[in-house]
């Protein structure tokens, strides 16, 4: 499971405790019991969207980084006061290439 740094509390309730998170029932944590998410979980301080998880797949090459855009660098000088303008930009997406790669769901929706 994939998570944002947001969620690591939550994410170590689920995949640790024994017993159903949240209830008072007396329910087992049928995560854990049942091995569903044999890998645990890791966190990936880049996702942006603070209260979605992701669960992978065993679908080879299904995800993908390309860089759209190599960093880039330029420079401007002011003549006067000495300052250097420096500007860096840099376009990189995570590309799904088959939809069973990741399954998204939103935790609000859980």
């Amino acid at each position: 499971m994939i998570i944002p740094s947001e969620l690591q509390f939550t994410a170590e309730r689920l995949m640790k405790s024994q017993g159903r998170v949240g209830t008072a029932d007396n329910d087992i944590n049928a995560i854990v019991s049942m091995g569903m998410v044999p890998q645990g979980y890791r966190v990936n301080n880049y996702l942006t969207d603070t209260d979605a998880f992701y669960i992978l797949t065993d679908v080879p090459n299904g995800m993908k980084m390309f860089n759209r855009a190599p960093l880039t660098t330029a420079m401007e000088g002011d003549f006067d006061t000495g300052n250097v303008d420096t500007k860096l930009e840099k376009d990189t997406h995570l590309v799904y290439l088959t939809l069973e790669v990741f399954l998204h769901h939103q935790v609000h929706n859980n």
